[in-house]
C-alpha cells in the first residue's frame, strides 16, 4: 500500500512538474508575441513621431515669421514712413533707408535657419519687378499652394518630399493683406497690381524643413525603446522596470503620450469591433446550418410520408377506377366514386410536391429553351393572374438551352406568378418576367441563396418581380419551408416544391424583398452547350394498342399488388402476383408461362427491386421489366431507366397511365431508346 502511495504521489508530483514547465513555457510564449508587438508598434510611431515634430516646427517658424513681419510693419515701418524714412527693397543703396517687411522676413529666414537646416520663400503671383524671377511659383508644389491657399486661407498647405535624398516638408502659409499694407501695395508706383484689400491672399510664406537630423535622433531613441524591449525578454521584470523609465522618458520628450494614447485607443476599438464582426458571422452560419439541417430532417421526412402514402394512394386510386367502371352511367353511385378519384388525384398531386420538396420527384432532363417555354405558357400564366395584376415580358432570345424537366419548369414558373399575383392587390398591379445569362464566380457575387449556392459557371436567369406588398425579413426567411404560408388556404407546399425542383436540377434561388415595394424571385438553372433537338415527349400509346399476355406483379404491399392485379385484369392481361423478390425469381425460374413484362416494385425488405432485376435479367435477358416506386428511382435503377433497357412507373397511377407505360416497355426490344424519368432522350 505504500509504495502505491509513493507511485501515486510520484504521478502526481511529475504531473505537477510537466503543468509548470507547460505553463512557463505558454508564459514566455505569449511575453514574446507581446514583446514582439509592442516592437512593431513602438517601429509604427517611428514616422508618425518624425513627421509631427517637423509639422510642429514649421508652424513655429512660420508663426514666428508671421508675427515677426506684423510687428515689424506696426511698430516700425508705419512710425517711420511718416518722418520721411524711405523703406525700400534696396535699403542698402540709399543710406538711411529701411527695408520692406517682405524683404526683412526673408533675411530673417535665412538667418534662423542654420546650413542645410531649412529655408524659406515668400513669393506670389503678382511679384515686384525686382523679384520677377525669383518672386513668383517655382515648382509645381508652390503654384498648387498658392491655389489651395487662395481657396481657403485658414488652413496651411504642406508636403513630404525627397529633395537631394533627404525627407523634406515644405510647409506653406497665406501671406494676408494687412490694413497697413493695403495702401502701399495699391500706391506703390512698381506694384504687379492695383485694388488690394484687407484679407486678400498677396502671396505664400513657404518653410522648408528637411527633417533627416530628427529622424535620426527620433529613430535612435526608438531603436533603443527596441533594444531594451529585446533585452526584457532576457532580464525579465528587472529589465521591463528600466524600459519603463525608457519608454516615460521618451513620452515626456516627445509629448505625444495623449496622441499615442488615443491611438491605441481607436485600434482597439476597431479590434473590438471587428471580433464583435466574426462572432455575429459566426452565429448566422451556426443558424443557417442548423436551420439547413431542419429542413433536411423535414425533407426526409416528408419523402418517407410521401412514398407509404402513395402505396395507399395506389389501392384507393386503382379501386376508384374499378369501382366506377362497374357502375352505369347515371347511376347514384357513381358520383361519390368520381369524387373519391378526385380527391385521389389531389392527394397525388400533394404528395407528389412534397416529393419534389425532399428531392425524389422523377426528372426528365431534355434541352429546354426556357425563354421558348415562357411564351408558350403565357397564356396560361394570364388565366393564373386573372386580371390582378398586368404581365410584362422581358425576354432574352438566344439564350442557351438548360437541362430539365419541362413540366417541372412550368410548375416552378406557375408557382411564382401565382404567389406574385396573390402579393399584387391594387389596382396598378405589375408582374415582370424577364429572362436572361449569368455567370458565376467562385464567390457566388452578390447573390443571397437559399441553402447551398449554386457552383461557379454560366446560368440562364428566370427572374420574376411585382411591385406587390412585399416581406419583411422574417417571413422572406420561411418562405421555403415546408408547410409554411401567408394564405388563409394555402398547404405550404407550393414554394417548397419549388425550391425543391430547383435544388434537383443544381440550380440557385434568390429572393429580394422590401415591405411597400415588392418582390424579386431568381431563379438559376446551369446552361447546357447547344440547342435542343425537340423538347416534346414521346408519343402516347393508348391501352388499345397494348398486346395482351402474362404480367408478373411484384410488391411487398398486398392492397397495392392485388389493386394493380384487378386492374390488369380487367383490361384483359393474365396476372401473377410475387410479394417479394425471391418469390418473383421463384416464379420465372419454375413457371412454365411465358411472362410479357415484369411490373417490380423498387423499395421491398429483404431482396429490393435492384438486386431483383438483376437476377431476373440473368435468368432472362430479354425480359420486359417496368419499375414502380412511390418516388424517383434510386441508384443503379435510375442508370436502367436512363439507358432505356426498363420503363418506370410513380405510384399511384391510373390504369391508363399504367397500360400506356406497359405498351411502350413491350413494343420496345430490351436496351432499346426511349426516354427515361430523370435522364436525357437516349
Amino acid at each position: 500500500m505504500m509504495g502505491g502511495a509513493e507511485s501515486m504521489g510520484a504521478k502526481e508530483g511529475r504531473g505537477r512538474s510537466f503543468s509548470r514547465r507547460w505553463a512557463i513555457v505558454l508564459v514566455s510564449g505569449g511575453f514574446i508575441l507581446g514583446l514582439l508587438g509592442m516592437t512593431a508598434y513602438v517601429l509604427h510611431l517611428e514616422a508618425k513621431l518624425v513627421r509631427s515634430m517637423a509639422v510642429r516646427d514649421a508652424l513655429l517658424y512660420s508663426k514666428s515669421l508671421e508675427e515677426f513681419r506684423t510687428l515689424y510693419t506696426a511698430e516700425v515701418v508705419e512710425r517711420v514712413r511718416g518722418r520721411g524714412v524711405q523703406v525700400s527693397h534696396d535699403y542698402r543703396e540709399h543710406p538711411g533707408a529701411i527695408p520692406l517687411p517682405a524683404t526683412l522676413s526673408m533675411l530673417l529666414g535665412k538667418r534662423i535657419f542654420p546650413p542645410h537646416a531649412g529655408s524659406v520663400r515668400l513669393f506670389s503671383d503678382y511679384p515686384f519687378p525686382w523679384r520677377a524671377k525669383t518672386g513668383g511659383p517655382q515648382d509645381d508644389f508652390e503654384r498648387e499652394a498658392l491655389r489651395a491657399l487662395r481657396d481657403n486661407p485658414s488652413e496651411p498647405f504642406l508636403r513630404f518630399e525627397t529633395q537631394s535624398g533627404d525627407l523634406t516638408l515644405r510647409y506653406a502659409t497665406a501671406d494676408l493683406m494687412r490694413e497697413s499694407c493695403v495702401d502701399c501695395h495699391n500706391s506703390h508706383p512698381d506694384t504687379p497690381k492695383r485694388g488690394w484689400k484687407v484679407g486678400d491672399v498677396r502671396g505664400v510664406l513657404s518653410v522648408s524643413r528637411p527633417i533627416g537630423q530628427g529622424a535620426g535622433t527620433i529613430r535612435g531613441s526608438l531603436r533603443g525603446v527596441v533594444a531594451l524591449l529585446a533585452g526584457f525578454a532576457v532580464f525579465a521584470l528587472a529589465v521591463m522596470a528600466w524600459v519603463a523609465v525608457r519608454l516615460r522618458r521618451a513620452q515626456i520628450v516627445y509629448q505625444q503620450l495623449a496622441y499615442d494614447t488615443a491611438a491605441v485607443n481607436r485600434e482597439l476599438v476597431s479590434e473590438i469591433e471587428q471580433r464583435e464582426r466574426v462572432e455575429a458571422e459566426r452565429r448566422k452560419l451556426e443558424e443557417q446550418v442548423r436551420h439547413s439541417q431542419k429542413l433536411e430532417g423535414l425533407g426526409v421526412l416528408a419523402g418517407g410520408i410521401a412514398h407509404d402514402f402513395n402505396n395507399l394512394l395506389m389501392g384507393v386510386l386503382g379501386n376508384a377506377e374499378l369501382a366506377r367502371s362497374k357502375v352505369a352511367e347515371g347511376a347514384a353511385a357513381r358520383q361519390h366514386i368520381e369524387l373519391i378519384e378526385t380527391a385521389a388525384m389531389r392527394a397525388r398531386e400533394l404528395t407528389r410536391e412534397l416529393l419534389a420538396y425532399a428531392g425524389h420527384s422523377p426528372v426528365k432532363r431534355r434541352g429546354v429553351d426556357l425563354t421558348a417555354l415562357i411564351r408558350e405558357t403565357n397564356s396560361l400564366l394570364l388565366t393564373a393572374v386573372e386580371q390582378a395584376a398586368t404581365v410584362e415580358l422581358e425576354l432574352l432570345d438566344g439564350l442557351p438551352n438548360v437541362k430539365g424537366d419541362r413540366s417541372q419548369l412550368q410548375q416552378v414558373l406557375m408557382n411564382l406568378i401565382t404567389n406574385a399575383a396573390d402579393a399584387v392587390a391594387h389596382e396598378d398591379g405589375r408582374i415582370w418576367i424577364r429572362t436572361e445569362l449569368t455567370v458565376l464566380s467562385v464567390d457566388g457575387g452578390s447573390e443571397d441563396f437559399f441553402g447551398v449556392g449554386p457552383a461557379p459557371g454560366r446560368y440562364v436567369v428566370l427572374e420574376v418581380r411585382d411591385n406587390g406588398e412585399g416581406m419583411d425579413e422574417e417571413t422572406r426567411r420561411h418562405m421555403f419551408d415546408p408547410f409554411f404560408t401567408t394564405k388563409a388556404t394555402g398547404s405550404g407546399l407550393g414554394l417548397a416544391a419549388l425550391q425543391g425542383i430547383v435544388r434537383a436540377h443544381a440550380g440557385g434561388l434568390s429572393v429580394r424583398s422590401v415591405v411597400g415595394e415588392g418582390t424579386v424571385v431568381r431563379v438559376l438553372l446551369p446552361c447546357i452547350a447547344g440547342k435542343a433537338a425537340a423538347n416534346s415527349d414521346p408519343p402516347e400509346m393508348s391501352g388499345a394498342e397494348v398486346e395482351r399476355g402474362t404480367v408478373l406483379v411484384v410488391d411487398d404491399q398486398d392492397v397495392v399488388r392485388l389493386t394493380v392485379t384487378l386492374l390488369l385484369k380487367d383490361a384483359g392481361f393474365d396476372v401473377i402476383g410475387a410479394a417479394s423478390g425471391r418469390e418473383a425469381l421463384q416464379i420465372v425460374t419454375d413457371s412454365d408461362v411465358d411472362i410479357s413484362a415484369v411490373l417490380l416494385d423498387q423499395r421491398m425488405p429483404g431482396m429490393d427491386g435492384e438486386e431483383t432485376l438483376r437476377q431476373l435479367r440473368e435468368i432472362e435477358p430479354s425480359l420486359r421489366v417496368v419499375i414502380s416506386s412511390g418516388q424517383a428511382a434510386e441508384g443503379a435503377m435510375r442508370q436502367f431507366i436512363t439507358e432505356g433497357s426498363v420503363g418506370f412507373l410513380q405510384k399511384p397511377y391510373t390504369e391508363k397511365e399504367l397500360l400506356m407505360q406497359l405498351g411502350r416497355t413491350c413494343a420496345s426490344n430490351v436496351g432499346a431508346s426511349h426516354s427515361g424519368p430523370d435522364g436525357d432522350t437516349s
